[in-house]
Order: C-alpha cells, then sequence, then structure tokens
C-alpha cells in the first residue's frame, strides 16, 4: 500500500468519524434539551400532587360545596 492510499485511507476514516461525532452531538442535544422539559414537567406534576394531597386549609371544601349548582 503507497503512502497516497494510506494518507487516503486515513482521511476517509477522519471524515467518518467527525460525521459520527457530529451526528451523536445532534443526538446528545436534543436528549438534553427533552430531558430539560420532562424534568420541567415533573416538577409541575409533583407540585401539583403535593396542592392535592396538601390542599391550603382555606381551600378544602366538603362534598357538597363541590357539587355542580344543579344536584
Amino acid at each position: 500500500m503507497s503512502d497516497d492510499a494510506r494518507l487516503i485511507g486515513i482521511e476517509e476514516k477522519i471524515a467518518y468519524m467527525e460525521k459520527y461525532t457530529s451526528d451523536l452531538n445532534e443526538v446528545i442535544q436534543r436528549n438534553a434539551m427533552e430531558l430539560t422539559t420532562l424534568r420541567k414537567l415533573l416538577e409541575r406534576l409533583e407540585h401539583r400532587m403535593d396542592r392535592m394531597e396538601n390542599p391550603p386549609t382555606d381551600a378544602k371544601r366538603t362534598l357538597e360545596e363541590d357539587r355542580p349548582p344543579h344536584w
């Protein structure tokens, strides 16, 4: 194998690795954004569940108070 052929082979491998690295970076960035979104959603859901389990004292209502007016 000549030096030129070796050099071309190495350059091809480097180009492939650069493309592969770029693709992986895009996947990582999308995953990071999705993870951030899911963490925010989880935080909101946890807060909502906490409010449902431990409502403020003035927010406690009876079943009669929660019934729609037509009942």
